[in-house]
């Protein structure tokens, strides 16, 4: 029962935390002009380390929402700027990660090419050694000869 009732108010405290949160941004269009700010540096900064380009229809997307932003602060509608910017803050987290996917898959890609290049180098080199091997065998059979002679 008390495990219960902690957890209640753990629930109760996030959701007051999260209101005050909504509050704050709700009623601040000051506010909201520098999140839309924030957010659209940290989409740049995410569009231009996405090397495979796996995010680019969503950077679209998440851009076509922050300027509806920018048009609803225009006209007021602080509510609906609220729920966009939420949004824009999925989506940016979305984004993040399917760029960190694809970066990681792009290096994993890259250690597999140097892997295999690395075997047939390797290949490449035993060969060179046994022929070395065979070719001192030879000498050593010639050395061999001649000291007898």
């Amino acid at each position: 029962m008390r495990a219960v009732g902690q957890k209640m108010l753990w629930v109760a405290v996030l959701a007051a935390v999260t209101l005050v949160a909504q509050l704050g941004f709700a009623n601040n269009p000051e506010r909201s002009r520098q999140q839309i700010g924030e957010f659209r540096a940290q989409l740049e900064e995410l569009e231009s380390s996405d090397r495979n380009e796996v995010a680019t229809r969503d950077v679209e997307m998440i851009e076509g929402w922050l300027q509806e932003a920018e048009v609803l602060l225009a006209n007021g509608q602080q509510e609906a700027v609220t729920m966009r910017m939420r949004r824009v803050e999925y989506g940016l987290d979305m984004v993040r990660a399917m760029v960190q996917a694809g970066n990681i898959d792009a290096s994993a890609e890259s250690q597999e090419e140097r892997y295999h290049q690395a075997r047939a180098e390797i290949e490449e080199l035993q060969s060179e050694i046994s022929a070395l091997e065979r070719r001192k065998a030879e000498l050593q059979e010639e050395l061999n000869r001649v000291s007898q002679q």
